[in-house]
C-alpha cells in the first residue's frame, strides 16, 4: 500500500516500495528509488537519481538535488544541495558523490 497525495507526481523509471506515505504536491523526478516504510512529508521537491533508505522520513518543503543517498532510517529536515550520502536524525553529510 502507498499513499500518493493530492497533485504529487512521480517520475519515469522511479521505484516506490511498500507502506510508504508521499504527501500533497511532492515531486519525485525520473531515476529515484524510495525505500519501504518511507514518509515523504508535503510539498517536497527530489530531483533525479535520489535513493532513499528504508525508513527514512522528508520532512515538509525540502529539496533533494540529484544524485544524494539517504541513509535507512534518516531524517531530511532541511534542503540538500550537494550530492552525496547522508544517514542519522537529523541527516548530515557523510561522504561526498562524484556525478
Amino acid at each position: 500500500e502507498v499513499f500518493l497525495g493530492f497533485s504529487a507526481k512521480i517520475g519515469y523509471l522511479s521505484l516506490i516500495n511498500t507502506k510508504v506515505f508521499i504527501g500533497h504536491e511532492t515531486n519525485i523526478a525520473d531515476y529515484c528509488f524510495i525505500g519501504p516504510n518511507s514518509t515523504i512529508a508535503g510539498n517536497v521537491k527530489i530531483e533525479s537519481s535520489v535513493y532513499v533508505g528504508a525508513g527514512a522520513t522528508i520532512k515538509d518543503h525540502v529539496s533533494i538535488c540529484s544524485n544524494v543517498i539517504i541513509g535507512c532510517g534518516s531524517v531530511v529536515v532541511k534542503d540538500i544541495k550537494i550530492p552525496g550520502i547522508y544517514a542519522g536524525v537529523p541527516a548530515k553529510l557523510i561522504k561526498h558523490k562524484l556525478t
